[in-house]
């Protein structure tokens, strides 16, 4: 990708040109400071997290400054708000949430290839969730490199629920339980035919990781009704704690 930038352009690259530095992560933001030649800017703040998404903000804040020098106004308190707003459901998307009077922490990620998977553990293990083994909901497209990712999953999994997608790509949950087999006791794998299900196995206080495709994630999104969240990941905000249930 860089030889093509350079071809067709001048390019201004991350790490030569401009960086993020003093990065401090949380569980729901983290903040960097911003150094480049002609730009210094302290404590920016973004709800998205992984030292991936540091890059991500630095570069979109490269580009936004840029417009400047093309006529547009783009102020340094306007770039600051648009990166602490800005959302990516699905992504490292942490929930604290209420099921049936269970307490839930969820973490939603759609990383369905090699790349994605990788990145999504590197920030799984930097906020240090790797500590203690998690229970994992999973699904996953017949084209995806899903024994990859499955051996990927296997090490930090405690009990993995194989959530049946609607959707005739999907590996079966019976293909899936003879890998995850290869890697840890069938007893710790089971099968669940809706959300719902998936969910009433879960006990309250656990930590529940649900990655492996966009489906997946959309899935179970949609299934989470607003007030039953009590906690989320944009920007650390706490939502309105209700008595309605799941």
């Amino acid at each position: 990708a860089t030889a093509v930038i350079k071809s067709k352009s001048s390019p201004y690259l991350y790490g030569k040109d401009f960086k993020a530095i003093n990065n401090k992560n949380g569980r729901y933001t983290q903040k960097f400071d911003y150094v480049s030649k002609n730009l210094k800017l302290q404590n920016i703040k973004i709800g998205l997290l992984g030292k991936h998404q540091v890059i991500n903000a630095s570069t979109a804040l490269s580009a936004a400054w840029f417009l400047n020098k093309k006529g547009y106004h783009v102020s340094k308190m306007n770039i600051r708000i648009g990166l602490k707003n800005a959302v990516w459901h699905g992504r490292f998307d942490i929930k604290k949430i209420k099921y049936k009077n269970k307490k839930i922490e969820l973490i939603i990620d759609g990383a369905h290839n090699v790349e994605g998977v990788n990145v999504f553990f590197d920030t799984f293990k930097q906020l240090g969730f790797a500590k203690k083994k998690k229970i994992f909901i999973f699904a996953v497209m017949k084209e995806k490199k899903y024994k990859y990712i499955v051996k990927k999953i296997a090490p930090f999994a405690k009990k993995v629920i194989l959530l049946q997608i609607n959707n005739n790509r999907a590996v079966s949950s019976e293909i899936l339980k003879l890998e995850f087999s290869k890697y840890i006791a069938q007893n710790k794998i089971s099968s669940a035919d809706s959300t719902e299900d998936a969910f009433n196995m879960i006990n309250s206080g656990e930590t529940v990781i649900a990655v492996g495709s966009l489906y997946l994630a959309g899935k179970i999104l949609r299934y989470i009704p607003n007030n039953a969240v009590l906690r989320c990941g944009k920007n650390g905000a706490s939502a309105k704690k209700t008595k309605t249930k799941l």
